[in-house]
């Protein structure tokens, strides 16, 4: 038998601690990006002048859905701060499927959504 793709969903909802310094004392604009190895690439709106986002279920990209293929190992999560003339990134981190329990036969349990909350804390000198 074919079985249809795996889907791989998401929930953006929230960043906490996301800072500027060294560069700047503004607080920044941030969005989330998501990557897939296979090509895919989704982000979340802008949320202006804050430390600390949240993304609502109604907020632009930040409810992901889409099929993941066999050379879809991991996904990449990168918070930047927008600017005008250029986006800078505040941290990322590679996640693994293999992080995930995998059901098999013939397991009827509903899928559970990832939930991405990031806490960043910068560190003085480095």
């Amino acid at each position: 038998p074919t079985f249809p793709p795996p889907t791989l969903t998401i929930h953006i909802k929230s960043c906490t601690n996301l800072s500027n310094a060294p560069h700047s004392l503004r607080p920044v604009n941030p969005y989330v990006k998501i990557k897939l190895p296979s090509g895919y690439r989704s982000k979340t709106c802008v949320k202006k002048m804050t430390s600390n986002p949240v993304w609502k279920d109604g907020d632009e990209g930040a409810n992901i859905s889409t099929s993941v293929s066999r050379e879809d190992e991991f996904f990449d999560i990168q918070v930047f701060d927008w600017k005008p003339l250029k986006h800078r990134l505040l941290c990322e981190s590679r996640v693994s499927f293999g992080l995930f329990p995998v059901c098999s036969g013939g397991c009827t349990s509903a899928l559970t959504p990832i939930d991405v909350e990031v806490d960043m804390r910068w560190r003085r000198g480095g």
